[in-house]
């Protein structure tokens, strides 16, 4: 089994998952406000900075510098099934931003404990 994460871990993934969460937060506004192109870009930044916590906590040497990358083997294992509900925000197609909202919103859900 792999040892547990330190300290300094812990805090980096955290503060990943922070501003994952702020950028979500940021999404949902500009969603509201019918600004659907703003909040695909802060959705998309949102899922990046998950995918950098998911990094951290999975010991990759490099946190992703794109969503592709923080959607790609090693760390898809840690999205599950959202990241087909991901896949159209990284390949720039249509997506359904509520449903993007609530994949992000489950994934980041353990950062709120």
């Amino acid at each position: 089994t792999a040892a547990p994460l330190s300290d300094e871990e812990k805090a980096r993934a955290a503060d990943f998952r922070r501003q994952a969460a702020k950028k979500l937060k940021l999404g949902k506004i500009l969603l509201a406000e019918d600004l659907a192109e703003d909040a695909t870009g802060a959705l998309r930044e949102a899922a990046r900075l998950a995918g950098c916590a998911f990094a951290v906590e999975e010991r990759v040497a490099t946190p992703p510098a794109t969503l592709a990358a923080a959607l790609a083997p090693p760390l898809s294992f840690r999205w599950g099934e959202t990241v087909a509900t991901l896949q159209p925000l990284e390949k720039g197609e249509p997506a359904e931003p509520a449903a993007i909202v609530a994949a992000l919103s489950r994934v980041l859900e353990p950062a709120a404990g």
